[in-house]
């Protein structure tokens, strides 16, 4: 596993320097565009809440800061008949910021569709608290690259913000409805892809996302969530994420509910599809119910590496249908351990049992869950998608997937919360269960189907319990009944 590197945006105080500007919308100028039109380096423009009517096209001037007043309220209209937002001066750095916005009803009806609701090519800005919804790309028989966002050979980062209901309609070629990231170094932090659509006529590749040529991606919270494909397309690559000849990091991460539609002779990855020469590493990522509509086979239905070298870890992939969870077809990588893999998968730590999900579409975890728990400290990461700290409580072992439980005990025959520790954990022959305070408990030791092991009653502050006989595996501590914690044993 390589060392992890996230790249955490500090907060930025959005102050105008000494000799910049504060432009105000309406006020100081009409339009958004005029203020841009009239900015220099390092200039600030206030956009006060409305609907802008506008396709803007941003000046070659770098370090502007587009300050909306919130998502919800401050609302860009692309009309239908062009991008929303256009960037494409290699001068602009992410020192430029666009923060508070919503970009919508842009759309693109001739020739290749790029980006019809933010097209940022060789340019790299910062958008915080951004929403790119309803954007179009409609180009029968031609290409469609990205309707919510086209990031080409840029680094820019996008924090807070959520990307949903794009759509590629009739292209004959479909990438990436949600977002196309081609080249560059992107950061995703706190980011939700969701309700993105494609309609292809041939190829359907990453409906949420695409990333290709040479990317290098950094994702941390990230949800790719109930992206969906039409009927027919012959190829459907990657219903939640395609990544090609890429290098992506992907910690916290919830690829769930993508579905492709009937037909198709080739279907690949119902989660992520990994081609090329790409590097993919996956820390805490929960991959479920990605899926076919007509329950058909899909190649992979959690992940699919053609040529591709992906580790994974800390993770659930547990998808329905009737084709193989984890597929490495054409020469491709796979390395996981201690995650919840439908079917099984070799490798340390892992289990292939029912993730026990708090809902049909709510992936945190049940207390009963086998995946709590059971991950490694090894590669986790100290926050989960919630940014809940992990592990909770602390100095126990973390749980599978993109969210973590809190098992720390709320009350036990009058001793405290957090009191009661189990050590070590994983075990191999004594497993001591201690307490901050005496007591007289009654402790049960079982697996995940409900056998029990061991059964006794003990009394004081320290207890050693000889597992000698027990099998490797998960089990269950029981503690009178009203408190549980998962214990691994190991040989």
């Amino acid at each position: 596993m390589k060392k992890i590197c996230l790249f955490i945006i500090s907060t930025i105080i959005l102050l105008p320097g000494a000799n910049a500007t504060v432009h105000t919308v309406p006020g100081s100028f009409a339009t958004i565009q005029d203020a841009l039109n009239a900015c220099s380096p390092m200039d600030t423009i206030v956009v006060q809440p409305g609907v802008y009517l506008e396709n803007l096209t941003w000046p070659s001037v770098n370090g502007i800061k587009l300050l909306g007043s919130s998502s919800v309220n401050t609302v860009v209209n692309g009309g239908g008949s062009n991008r929303c937002l256009n960037i494409t001066s290699s001068v602009i750095d992410t020192t430029t910021i666009i923060k508070g916005f919503t970009f919508l009803g842009g759309g693109i009806a001739t020739g290749s569709g790029y980006g019809a609701g933010a097209y940022v090519n060789n340019a790299s800005v910062i958008f915080d608290d951004v929403s790119i919804t309803g954007n179009r790309v409609y180009v029968p028989g031609g290409h469609g690259y990205g309707a919510g966002v086209h990031l080409n050979n840029s680094s820019s980062v996008l924090r807070n913000c959520t990307i949903s209901f794009n759509g590629i309609d009739s292209a004959t070629w479909c990438y990436g409805a949600g977002i196309y990231i081609s080249g560059g170094s992107p950061v995703l932090e706190n980011v939700e892809i969701s309700e993105n659509s494609m309609f292809a006529e041939n190829w359907t590749y990453g409906i949420g996302m695409h990333i290709r040529s040479n990317a290098t991606v950094t994702m941390d919270r990230v949800k790719v969530i109930n992206n969906f494909s039409g009927d027919n397309a012959i190829w459907y690559y990657g219903n939640g994420i395609y990544i090609d000849d890429s290098d992506v990091t992907a910690t916290n991460l919830l690829v769930a509910d993508n579905f492709s539609g009937v037909g198709g002779s080739f279907n690949y990855g119902g989660g992520i599809f990994c081609d090329g020469i790409s590097t993919v590493e996956l820390i805490h990522a929960t991959i479920a119910n990605n899926y076919k509509t007509n329950s058909g086979s899909i190649n992979g239905t959690g992940i699919y590496a053609r040529d591709a070298t992906v580790e994974v870890v800390n993770s659930i992939s547990y998808n329905p249908g009737s084709g193989t969870e984890v597929n490495t077809g054409g020469g491709g990588s796979v390395t996981i351990t201690y995650s919840n893999v439908r079917n099984g998968y070799t490798g340390m730590g892992n289990i292939n049992a029912l993730s026990q999900f708090a809902g049909a579409t709510d992936y945190h975890l049940l207390l009963a869950s086998p995946c709590a728990g059971t991950g490694t400290p090894s590669n986790s990461i100290g926050w989960d998608l919630d940014y809940l700290p992990r592990p909770q409580p602390s100095n126990t072992d973390p749980d599978m997937g993109c969210y973590e439980l809190n098992q720390t005990p709320t009350s036990l025959s009058g001793i405290e919360a957090g009191t009661i520790n189990l050590y070590p954990n994983p075990a191999s022959h004594m497993l001591t269960v201690s307490y901050a305070a005496p007591g007289q408990h009654m402790i049960t030791l079982s697996d995940l189907r409900g056998r029990i092991f061991s059964r006794e009653q003990y009394t004081g502050t320290r207890t050693e319990i000889n597992i000698d006989h027990i099998p490797s595996g998960i089990y269950i501590v029981d503690v009178d009944g009203r408190w549980k914690r998962k214990v691994r044993i190991e040989r």
